[in-house]
């Protein structure tokens, strides 16, 4: 057969230049043409230039030029050093690459094939070659040595069956298959150590592994070199040591289908792609472990990644990476991920969507999902379980990406359930998340965090529930910080929305010194965040004052100049001491909240008896530029502060406050229902807004509390008060309702009680049921006349604690 240079069109003859110097009239061919796989003919330079040459071990060497010749009628190369390389064929295939082989030097078999690899054989390597041919083959091999091979199968559309045990070591390729087409069935054991099992070279191959592959020293099991790849495998595979790899895919294309279970240790990689358009279903068990180990490591765009099998990941592993844009992967089997460093997934390119539908178990400082990059989606319809420090189990960093969250995320030992670092995301939680304090190793409660979104300008919609709890036995010991807490927010210019409840039930029954845990529903810090609270707040406490510690349980805590608005029913049950350790909501630093007028909040509360209290308020703010403003209904059923202001801050209410001040177990429970404590403070009830109490006690002597317009008497309640200098105003149209006796209205010890509106004052003491509907009156005689009651107060019973304007 004629062996003439190929062109790109495989029509015409292409023989190069003819120099004898006979006269000849045809023009001299000059032409230049380059080829898919790096090859360029200059026949005007009778010379062939590689742009690179890969190697069957997967290195790349740089390229180089060589010069062509047909001496006795054969083609030779020439290469830069002075070899010759005999051609015994040139082809170009569909996808235009050029395809050269021939013999060396030595007679020995040679190629450069459709994806530019340098095919050399030695002394002691099998050649088969032809195109359409069958090879069955019982390999019993045992190859090693650098640059050694030990089979050679070329040819276009070959069907080979490989049985049998091998063994590739040190730098030794076990075998070649070179061309396009092929279909390859591969059993049996094979070792790989240090070299590289098997290069399948070509475009549109098939592959079938039913062996089992044990992988070490940086050696790979396969390289399959071209698009349009099929692969399957039901063997198993053990992949240990850094650079180690199972399988890589080079190619656009790829169809890949695992049923084997693969264990991938110490920095090895189970399977490396490069390539767009890769479409991968991993249905075996997974378990990777050790620092840089991967599972799976995707270096394309449009891959398409579907994992049915469980995933074990530990020590610094990742379970699966994504370089490249536009990925879709979906997770239906369970995953263990555990230790610092380890990641479930990692999505680092754009537009990318993963699906996590089964259980995803997150501990000891591992990470979840992680999704970088750009405008990239994960979701979560499975549950997942968060525990232990630095343990997060979704990230969204980057930008404009999303995560949809539909099952439950359960969060203790200081977990956290979700991560949102990034900025202009988008994250919806629509199932519940459980944020839960639990025994750490050493028998100590521990905190954990639900959600937090630390970048700016996310939207944040959380339509499920947000459950916090703990429950501390009488002997058990708590961290004491960071608190328990539900959703933090401390980026910049946040939206946040809560649909569903934030429920708190915090249960403290710890007798021992020193031993509390606060409580957080909802966090905000920094600037220009806007959240808003749908379903209300529901809190149920209990504790054990004795020790002298209590935790704090505080609903909503607003540091910085953001708004947080809540809306619909919220309640507080509480058995606490006098002051109470629940707060609803504590707002500084500039930051606003708004009671919306749907907000509807019931307090239950009941005092331990004890020598302990706290100037504590269901509402409080503090600091210059702080403000709380209440348009809905607050009922207390029991003794409780319902608004304080502070050093500057203002606050309104609009809506309707009313406070049974009934008996308690407690001597001590004077209260004032608003107060405005400090220079600049201010409390408005404004038109509309209604201050009731009612209150079935009488006023008795007790110790000195010199705030109080009363200093010495407890069950007297105020519906406004000053101290410290602040100011209360019951502005025009705004009512206060006053029954019993020891009540007042506008009042002030030091500061300012300003009064515009109507107070009703009736101070006959009501007799209640167990609804607090007034059955009767009855008239309470005082030792001292300001003992039953007063519409306004001005200054102090003692001297030297009062300087009031009324």
């Amino acid at each position: 057969d004629d062996v003439t240079p190929p062109d790109d069109s495989g029509d015409d003859d292409v023989t190069p230049p003819d120099d004898s110097g006979d006269d000849d009239d045809t023009p001299t061919d000059d032409s230049v043409t380059t080829f898919s796989n790096g090859v360029t003919i200059d026949k005007g330079k009778d010379t062939l230039a590689f742009d690179s040459f890969k190697l069957d071990s997967g290195s790349v060497l740089e390229g180089a030029v060589w010069n062509y010749s047909e001496p006795d009628n054969q083609w030779q190369l020439t290469t830069a050093d002075g070899k010759t390389l005999n051609v015994t064929g040139w082809d170009v295939t569909d996808a235009n690459a050029a395809v050269i082989e021939g013999t060396q030097e030595n007679g020995l078999y040679w190629k450069y094939d459709s994806r530019g690899y340098l095919i050399i054989a030695d002394d002691n390597t099998t050649v088969i070659s032809g195109d359409d041919q069958a090879h069955n083959s019982d390999r019993g091999m045992d190859i090693s040595g650098q640059d050694r091979t030990g089979v050679i199968i070329s040819g276009d559309r070959t069907v080979n069956t490989l049985t049998g045990d091998s063994s590739v070591t040190d730098g030794a390729t076990g075998m070649v298959i070179s061309g396009d087409g092929t279909t390859n069935t591969i059993s049996g054991h094979s070792t790989v150590d240090n070299a590289t099992g098997a290069l399948i070279s070509g475009n549109g191959t098939t592959t079938n592994f039913a062996g089992d592959i044990a992988v070490s020293g940086g050696g790979t099991a396969i390289i399959i070199d071209g698009d349009n790849a099929t692969i399957k495998n039901t063997g198993t595979s053990d992949i240990s040591g850094a650079g180690s790899t199972g399988t890589v895919i080079n190619g656009n294309n790829a169809r890949v289908n695992n049923d084997g279970d693969m264990t991938i240790t110490d920095g090895g990689t189970g399977g490396h792609i490069t390539g767009d358009n890769v479409v991968i279903d991993n249905a075996g068990s997974t378990t990777v472990s050790g620092a840089d180990s991967t599972a799976l490591y995707i270096d394309g765009d449009n891959a398409l990644v579907i994992n049915e099998g469980n995933q074990t990941i530990s020590g610094g592993a990742v379970g699966t990476r994504i370089d490249g844009d536009d990925a879709h992967t979906t997770n239906t089997g369970d995953i263990t991920v555990d230790g610092a460093g380890s990641a479930a997934v990692i999505i680092n390119g754009d537009n990318g969507s993963l699906t996590q539908a089964g259980d995803l178990l997150v501990t000891d400082g591992a990470m979840g999902i992680i999704t970088y990059g750009t405008g990239n989606e994960a979701k979560n319809t499975g549950n997942a379980t968060v525990r232990d420090a630095d343990s997060v189990g979704f990230v969204v960093a980057g930008e404009k990406n999303t995560f949809k969250n539909k099952g439950d995320i359960d969060v203790s030992l200081n977990g956290t359930g979700a991560l949102v670092s990034g900025d202009m995301s988008q994250v919806t939680l629509d199932g519940d998340i459980n944020v839960v304090s639990v025994q750490d190793s050493e028998g100590v409660f521990s905190s954990a965090t639900g959600v937090s979104v630390s970048g700016d300008s996310n939207a944040v919609d959380i339509t499920g529930n947000v459950n916090i709890s703990a429950d501390y036995g009488q002997d058990d010991l708590a961290a004491g910080a960071p608190p328990l807490t539900g959703v933090v927010v401390g980026g910049n210019g946040n939206t946040v929305t809560l649909n569903g409840a934030l429920n708190i039930d915090d249960n403290d029954l710890s007798a021992t010194g020193g031993q509390y845990l606060d409580v957080v529903g909802l966090s905000v810090t920094g600037d220009d965040n806007d959240v808003e609270i749908d379903g209300g707040i529901n809190i149920t406490h209990s504790e054990d004052p004795l020790d002298g510690t209590s935790a704090d349980i505080t609903g909503i805590s607003v540091s910085g100049n953001s708004t947080v608005t809540l809306n619909g029913h919220s309640t507080i049950d509480t058995n606490t001491v006098v002051g109470g350790h629940v707060v609803l909501a504590r707002v500084n630093n500039g930051g606003s909240l708004i009671l919306g007028d749907d907000s509807v909040v019931d307090v239950n509360v009941s005092y331990i008896p004890t020598g302990y209290y706290t100037y504590n308020a269901l509402l409080m703010a503090d600091g210059e530029g702080t403000s709380i403003e209440n348009k809905g209904d607050i009922t207390s059923h029991g003794v409780y502060s319902v608004i304080r202001a502070d050093n500057g801050a203002e606050v309104s209410n609009s809506g309707d406050i009313l406070v049974y001040a009934t008996s308690s177990n407690s001597s001590e429970d004077r209260a004032a229902i608003t107060r405005a404590s400090g220079e600049g403070a201010a409390v408005h009830n404004k038109a509309g807004g209604d201050i009731t109490i009612i209150s079935n006690q009488t006023p008795q002597g007790n110790g000195g509390i010199g705030t109080y317009p009363l200093e010495w008497y407890t069950h007297t309640f105020y519906a406004m008060m000053a101290s410290d200098y602040g100011d209360v105003v019951n502005d025009e149209g705004a009512t206060i309702h006053l029954q019993g006796a020891g009540v007042y209205g506008v009042a002030a010890s030091k500061g300012t009680a300003s009064n515009a509106g109507d107070i009703y004052l009736d101070g006959f003491v009501p007799t209640l049921d167990d609804e607090n509907n007034i059955t009767d009156t009855n008239y309470w005689k005082p030792s001292q006349l300001y003992l039953t009651s007063s519409g306004m107060v001005a200054g102090s019973t003692s001297s030297g604690n009062g300087d009031a304007t009324a």
